[in-house]
């Protein structure tokens, strides 16, 4: 049974979803270990199963409905249930909506103006909240997001949304917040236009807060000249040297409000009855929240201002969802912007003092190695010069461990604060994996280290899925 996503381009029947979990259970209980996995590929994440384990001897119900959930794009089970029995024409609303098909909504409207919002099939009860991914307007800025809707037409099928009575603030900002944190600007727009609040229901900046985190700086300029509100935080992410002035003192002491407005994240917080402040408003974390956002808007003016007046550009930054510096985040700006304006990011950062072996709090991994996973190789190139000879085997750079180990030949053995050596760096992804692993054995590497928890350098090859460097390491007598 090959998995293959549905609800994008139409809707599933009832009747068939409940053939397709009884046929994926028939599958997983008569494959193989490797047919198994194959079926678990679509997982989210495995902490959400009762069981995530190929080598079960059957799927439970409950996860295979998950599993396919997952697969259609759905968060868990209770999404796609949702999705599943909405009535049919809102159905179809979100059907075009999420491919563009504009026609077909204009069609469907006309027919039945009710499906511009949420409703559900007689007996089914309604969720609380509503799942984002059930309400029509969300799913216009998914589609942009997700790439399904290539047409460049959310502006106007949000509007035809709202025209035919569309709720705007349905379950508080999670429309226009959706549309911001997916940096459909369009979608932003149109909202903005059709009389979204600016600032969020609760006039607490939670819109602006999300352009802030994830660097959107087209959507944070447009929320900016359509009025929304700025504290020092928002000033310094939109570039307003002069207003991020303004909120110090003579004595450099910070004027009451400078970090008034919500965190990133503010609005699911609320919705769990939490307070949008995910840190408390000290000078300290004011600063590091401000030069944080105005360095990955690419503020530099402004960040060097901050710095001037005390902001730790080595700090974790506090209330974000990551736990990690300013660098951090510079170093996976992605294709927000060119590779000439994140080199001068990075280097206005090292050449004042970042330090590139700092690792976040929650993955434990340097500024490159961020930069690995997210495929930043502009980033890798500017960082690779000052990393470590665990990051040098781990981002797959040769030449750089080539040259640590010229200077200090005894760093083929060095342990990290968990206990793996370098040789535990190296996976299947790696392309110069044997290279540096024979460079690594030739000045007297460990085949048979173990890191703290006792894991060896084999397993930890084996468990990537490199069967030539495990190969090549039984070859040395790794075992």
């Amino acid at each position: 049974m090959e998995l293959v996503m549905i609800s994008a381009c139409r809707v599933e029947s009832l009747e068939e979803f409940e053939q397709r979990v009884v046929r994926l259970q028939a599958e997983f209980a008569a494959g193989d270990a490797a047919t198994r996995r194959r079926l678990l590929q679509p997982a989210h994440a495995k902490e959400r199963f009762e069981n995530y384990d190929p080598d079960a001897p059957s799927l439970s119900d409950a996860d295979a409905r998950l599993l396919i959930a997952n697969q259609e794009g759905y968060a868990n089970w209770g999404k796609y249930e949702s999705y599943l029995h909405l009535d049919p024409a809102v159905q179809r609303v979100i059907v075009a909506v999420r491919s563009g098909d504009i026609e077909t909504l204009h069609d469907t409207l006309r027919a039945a103006p009710a499906a511009a919002n949420p409703r559900w099939v007689a007996g089914f009860h309604r969720p609380t909240p509503i799942p984002n991914d059930s309400i029509p307007l969300f799913c216009i800025s998914e589609g942009v997001f997700r790439g399904t809707n290539t047409q460049h037409n959310a502006y106007d099928m949000t509007r035809m949304l709202v025209a035919a009575g569309a709720d705007i603030h349905i379950e508080g900002d999670i429309v226009l917040e959706s549309a911001v944190s997916f940096d459909a600007i369009d979608a932003v727009a149109a909202l903005l236009d059709s009389g979204a609040a600016i600032d969020g229901v609760d006039g607490d900046g939670v819109p602006m807060a999300y352009a802030m985190h994830f660097g959107f700086v087209e959507v944070a300029e447009l929320l900016s000249r359509c009025g929304a509100k700025r504290d020092l935080r928002f000033a310094a992410g939109l570039g307003e040297l002069d207003v991020v002035k303004s909120w110090f003192d003579a004595d450099g002491s910070l004027k009451p409000g400078a970090g008034a407005l919500a965190d990133p994240y503010g609005q699911e917080l609320k919705q769990r009855g939490q307070s949008p402040f995910r840190c408390e408003r000290t000078r300290p974390n004011i600063l590091s929240q401000a030069l944080c956002f105005a360095c990955v808007h690419n503020r530099l003016e402004v960040a060097d201002f901050l710095l001037a007046q005390g902001a730790d550009i080595n700090a974790i930054v506090p209330g974000l969802d990551m736990k990690a510096t300013v660098l951090h985040r510079v170093a996976t700006a992605d294709g927000r912007f060119t590779r000439s304006q994140i080199e001068t990011a990075i280097r206005f950062l090292l050449d004042r003092g970042a330090d590139p072996a700092i690792r976040d709090e929650v993955y434990r991994s340097t500024p490159i190695r961020w930069a690995c996973h997210f495929r930043q190789s502009d980033s890798v190139d500017l960082l690779i010069d000052r990393a470590g000879i665990h990051d040098a085997v781990g981002c797959d750079r040769p030449d750089r461990l080539r040259t640590l180990l010229a200077h200090d030949p005894g760093l083929a053995t060095a342990s990290d604060e968990d206990g793996r050596t370098p040789l535990h760096r190296l996976h299947g992804a790696l392309t110069h994996g044997t290279e540096m692993l024979d460079l690594l054995v030739q000045h007297h590497a460990d085949v048979n280290a173990r890191d703290r928890r006792g894991v060896t350098v084999l397993a930890n090859v084996m468990a990537s899925g490199a069967a030539d460097l495990a190969e090549r390491l039984r070859s040395l007598g790794a075992n």
